[in-house]
């Protein structure tokens, strides 16, 4: 708060001197972030950076009170970062002790800051949600929820969960790295499933993944189309987030209960970010439509798909259309 009001009407620069424990955004909100913990909170006038003030802060949390560091991922993928949470405990994976979180407030802390907040939810559910529009820049995802006391037969008083952050990488750029994506589909109302091949082929040679991890992937299921003036349409159906994938293994998956419309098509997009070591960042993007599967027996096998499967239907189909009859 600056006094008295009107004083000043320029832009104000907010900073902590410890962020990992108090967080100040650009409006000068304060947020603590860990326990027992101090920081100084220091307001700039940008066009007057010798005139400032300052302010010390220090966090304290009732000691019977719960901490419970849960676990959380985040990707980044083009402009956005999507985030994914699972209310239990990182080791252990013990469950959250209470079915309903009273509040939760999800930031996200770089070359933007941006908070969401998020009321009644369901502890036994993942968790998930997205930032869009984002400028290049590294960022920080984290969450802070609390579930208050005496409501929902919460015998525990107050519990705030710890904070769980995790740096996702840059947003947009880095080194592109190609990626084989194939898909399919087992008939009209069968399932879409699709296979991530973690290397590809770029300027004639075989390119590995450059890291150890694929570190998230975001994999989406797309009905295509056309619409009454002819039109190209494109409709996202389902999406889901993937996080710590082994480039070693292909990684497999399916969308059930597909209803395929007459003229349509499904196609399966993937973008996949890694971090290096040394800082680089490597890029995957890659898009299929999905084929028609033979007999699913042939093909498919307890949900996996079988190697090459998807990439021998259109040259079997077209050597049958090609042949003549005697």
């Amino acid at each position: 708060m600056i006094t008295p009001s009107g004083v000043y009407t320029g832009e104000i620069e907010w900073s902590s001197d410890n962020p990992d424990a108090v967080w100040v955004n650009d409006s000068g909100v304060v947020n603590a972030k860990q326990a027992n913990k101090d920081a100084t909170i220091t307001a700039k006038m940008v066009d007057a950076p010798h005139l400032s003030s300052i302010c010390k802060v220090s966090v304290e949390w009732p000691p019977d009170n719960i901490i419970f560091p849960f676990q959380l991922h985040a990707v980044a993928v083009g402009d956005s970062i999507s985030y994914r949470t699972k209310w239990e405990l990182q080791k252990t994976g013990e469950k959250y002790p209470v079915p309903v979180i009273s509040a939760a407030v999800v930031y996200l802390e770089g070359t933007a800051s941006k908070q969401e907040v998020f009321e009644d939810i369901d502890a036994t559910k993942e968790f998930h949600g997205r930032f869009s529009g984002l400028k290049n820049g590294p960022y920080d995802v984290s969450i802070r929820a609390m579930t208050d006391n005496n409501e929902r037969g919460n015998p525990f008083g107050i519990v705030i969960i710890g904070i769980s952050n995790k740096v996702a990488v840059a947003v947009g750029g880095g080194v592109e790295t190609p990626i084989d994506l194939q898909a399919g589909y087992e008939g009209i109302g069968g399932d879409v499933v699709y296979k991530i091949a973690w290397s590809g082929t770029k300027d004639g040679a075989a390119v590995p993944w450059p890291t150890d991890t694929v570190d998230g992937a975001i994999v989406t299921l797309w009905r295509v189309g056309t619409d009454a003036s002819g039109a190209k349409t494109r409709t996202r159906v389902e999406e889901r987030m993937l996080f710590g994938l082994s480039p070693q293994e292909d990684t497999i998956g399916r969308f059930a209960g597909l209803q395929k419309q007459e003229g349509e098509e499904f196609e399966v997009t993937v973008e996949a970010q890694s971090t290096a070591a040394d800082g680089t960042i490597y890029h995957a993007l890659a898009t299929a439509t999905a084929v028609l599967l033979g007999d699913s027996s042939n093909c498919l096998d307890a949900g996996l798909v079988m190697p090459g499967a998807l990439l021998l239907i259109p040259f079997v189909l077209k050597g049958f259309a090609g042949r003549k009859r005697k």
